[in-house]
């Protein structure tokens, strides 16, 4: 093999070239990889939010109205999201009142009691997203809905 001394002018120019274009191809690509991937994770928090705010305004009926089969009626809804792993509707009191669980025999941690002090929105980890959303019917009664999905 020869030492970069034995190259001709053309190769060191060719090989600094090609440096150069590699060096610029990898400047460019990682921050565009990156920011694809945060502008991907915002959009599954966003939508994942929007749905729980839709199914969380639509139990609010099942809810005022103590009507368990309606609350899962909602929560069926989500067999079109493959993505959704299990939901759970609270009453005002944090219990959980009506739950979801796309794999049968599976009891998702997420429909433990919810603790009083959860806001609303989206919470991404690693491995899953979860999304909070209220719904009110009256001043009085806050009811709670809680998804979490697979990324």
């Amino acid at each position: 093999m020869r030492t970069s001394r034995d190259w001709s002018i053309r190769d060191k120019l060719t090989g600094l070239f090609v440096a150069m274009a590699c060096i610029a191809a990898i400047t460019v690509s990682v921050p565009m990889g990156v920011f694809d991937l945060l502008g991907l994770r915002r959009a599954m928090a966003r939508d994942l939010a929007t749905l729980a705010d839709v199914l969380a305004r639509n139990s609010t009926a099942a809810l005022t109205f103590r009507d368990l089969h309606a609350a899962q009626d909602v929560l069926q809804a989500l067999r079109a999201e493959p993505s959704v792993t299990a939901a759970c509707i609270y009453s005002d009191d944090g219990k959980p009142f009506a739950t979801y669980v796309r794999q049968a025999g599976e009891i998702p941690i997420l429909c433990l009691p919810l603790p009083k002090s959860r806001p609303p929105g989206s919470n991404l980890t690693a491995s899953s997203s979860s999304a909070t959303s209220f719904s009110t019917a009256k001043p009085s009664a806050l009811s709670t809905l809680n998804l979490t999905c697979n990324d």
